[in-house]
């Protein structure tokens, strides 16, 4: 029987996992460790095809390649905007500055320690006859934009929207949701932060972040934060792995859980409104457990954060 909808397309992103890389500024970061000859539009829509034509798609779905290796690299994360524009979070800090505690079993104990990002700067600045912490920061996670500017549904304009984030502790960036006003809310541990293009240049010249004290611990890789949605409510919501979290409001409430994933019993969540752009931070209980899991909340001030109304 045929579909009683108009037909859809997927949209595919074509990417080869064997990329070595890019160079960017020096001072915002590297993307990749060396240069790559990338292959031609007409290869990459060869190549799409061989692919495609293994998918199993419903009655009224077609596929096509958007956008390919040339054009971004890494991607972990992705959302459109209200004009159609395409924002995807590359991760180029993945064991190149992002560790995962697996494979740092010297730093175990002084991990499982932590308990404010503080506490993980100085884990770095303490294992330097391993690593200078110029290991932390020479690459970078960005955000690029891609756009079909002709209306073929093939990507033909890509840029560099936001890139610099290659702070020590910085990463990974796997979370974006696009907000109504040229602007992006992306998660970036130890950060959520909120960045717009003010002038329309196609470059995010304002960047704030709305919280920091995420990601007290190395941990597992993909413990990380992400899950950026908007609510029915209009609010903004994420989740946090268990990396942990350690951070003080505006109105001066302290959350402090170093341990907490977004499968235990106490679900750290956060919220922003979207049309008042107040912020706070909420927790919200397991059905499996009772409210009394969840840490309570103190007054305890925390010098350095950046905070978020907690109402």
């Amino acid at each position: 029987m045929k579909s009683a909808f108009a037909p859809l397309t997927l949209i595919a992103l074509l990417f080869h996992s064997c990329l070595i890389a890019q160079e960017s500024d020096q001072e915002k970061g590297k993307t990749l460790a060396a240069p790559v000859e990338f292959l031609t539009k007409e290869a990459y829509d060869s190549e799409a095809q061989v692919r495609i034509s293994n998918f199993k798609l419903p009655e009224g779905v077609s596929a096509s390649l958007f956008a390919d290796s040339s054009q971004t690299q890494n991607p972990s994360a992705i959302c459109f905007d209200n004009k159609g524009r395409l924002y995807i979070a590359e991760i180029h800090r993945w064991r190149a500055g992002v560790q995962d505690i697996r494979t740092e079993q010297r730093l175990l104990l002084d991990d499982i320690n932590n308990r404010t990002s503080e506490d993980r700067f100085k884990m770095y600045e303490q294992d330097q006859l391993t690593r200078p912490l110029s290991f932390y920061t020479e690459f970078t996670d960005r955000i690029v934009r891609v756009e079909d500017t002709d209306g073929d549904g093939r990507a033909d304009k890509t840029g560099v929207w936001a890139d610099g984030f290659n702070d020590a502790l910085d990463g990974p960036g796997i979370g974006l949701i696009a907000g109504e006003n040229d602007d992006i809310y992306y998660t970036n541990i130890p950060h959520l932060w909120h960045l717009r293009d003010a002038d329309g240049d196609g470059k995010a010249e304002e960047r704030v972040s709305v919280q920091d004290g995420f990601g007290v611990r190395m941990s597992i890789s993909g413990h990380d934060m992400h899950g950026l949605v908007w609510g029915p409510d209009g609010k903004l919501y994420w989740s946090i792995g268990d990396r942990g979290y350690h951070f003080t409001t505006k109105e001066g409430r302290h959350y402090e859980r170093p341990y907490t994933a977004a499968s235990s019993a106490a679900i750290p969540t956060a919220r922003i409104s979207r049309k008042s752009t107040r912020v706070s931070a909420t927790r919200r209980s397991s059905p499996l457990t009772s409210s009394a899991t969840s840490s309570p909340a103190t007054t305890t001030p925390t010098p350095g954060t950046r905070g978020v109304s907690s109402t």
